[in-house]
């Protein structure tokens, strides 16, 4: 038994007549008669009570008319459903994410994403980049919002990873408002070398913790980490217990009001996070296709901004 034969049953059930049935199907009679008569033999039930002037549907084809409507309409759904997945508009995309992702551009890309295609479910793993590109090359996830992703990626993975730089954003320097350098219109990592530091733990990121200590190797020191702390939230009370200094993302601020907390700008040289968008480059998935087109179309939007 095949879908057509529940089609031409379907048909033949609603018009009560062979004929109109046909004509509906756009098909001769007498094959139509022979459709439904093979249908009955291979269900081994008689579908309809037929006499010369009048059709009517069996007890055994009522029934089966039921279960055939629900069979073509979820045919039917199935079809569209298929053709959806197929169009990037209906399925789950797996995210990885690092806790540094504070600006607004990340929620961003999301909420427009979800708005244009509800049906795509999108799973958020919070990560640090090492973890993300083991991920990536396990299939565990489908794309990464990584820090420094270029000094994670192995030249082996870069034949199998692509990546786009979505944002780079200058780090801030943390100081207690009581700090006798909160007052400054900005500040050189030079002016914090003496400083109790707030840092956290290289396993965490180890791809910015590296970036971080070249540039202050670079600059003539290394910090003294007196507290290691990997919640960015928990760094901001420490600094403004006056606990020691630290640096962030400018878009930290976005986290809250920390009133006894002062950011302020970090020159000669200014350091930098870049935040890249990385996939594996044969996935032909249209889901991650659609997923990309929403990061670029936001990313544009904001460079007009």
């Amino acid at each position: 038994m095949e879908l057509r034969h529940l089609r031409y049953f379907v048909a033949v059930a609603e018009e009560l007549n062979f004929r109109r049935a046909a004509e509906r199907l756009s098909m001769a009679q007498p094959p139509l008669s022979q459709q439904i008569h093979d249908l009955e033999k291979d269900l081994g039930v008689q579908l309809f009570d037929r006499s010369n002037r009048t059709v009517q549907l069996t007890v055994a084809g009522r029934v089966f008319l039921t279960e055939a409507y629900d069979i073509l309409a979820r045919s039917e759904r199935a079809v569209r459903r298929a053709q959806r997945a197929n169009r990037g508009e209906l399925g789950q995309l797996t995210l990885g994410y690092t806790s540094l992702t504070y600006n607004p551009l990340f929620p961003q890309i999301l909420r427009l994403h979800r708005m244009r295609y509800p049906e795509v479910e999108l799973i958020l793993r919070d990560l640090v980049t090492i973890e993300q590109m083991q991920q990536l090359n396990t299939n565990m996830l489908d794309v990464s919002f990584a820090t420094h992703a270029s000094f994670a990626i192995t030249s082996l993975e870069q034949e199998t990873l692509a990546q786009e730089p979505i944002l780079h954003e200058p780090m801030v320097a943390l100081l207690s408002a009581n700090h006798k350098l909160a007052r400054q219109p900005n500040i050189t990592l030079a002016d914090l070398a003496h400083e109790a530091w707030i840092w956290f733990a290289r396993p965490f990121d180890p791809t910015t913790y590296d970036y971080m200590m070249r540039l202050f190797e670079q600059v003539g020191f290394h910090p003294n980490v007196t507290q290691e702390i990997n919640q960015q939230h928990i760094i901001l009370s420490l600094v403004s217990a006056g606990f020691g200094v630290s640096l962030a993302p400018k878009s930290t601020a976005n986290l809250g009001s920390y009133v006894d907390v002062v950011f302020l700008d970090v020159v000669d040289p200014t350091p930098i996070v870049e935040f890249n968008i990385i996939w594996r480059r044969n996935d032909p998935s249209p889901i991650l296709q659609r997923f990309l087109a929403t990061v670029r179309e936001v990313v544009q939007n904001g460079k007009h901004k």
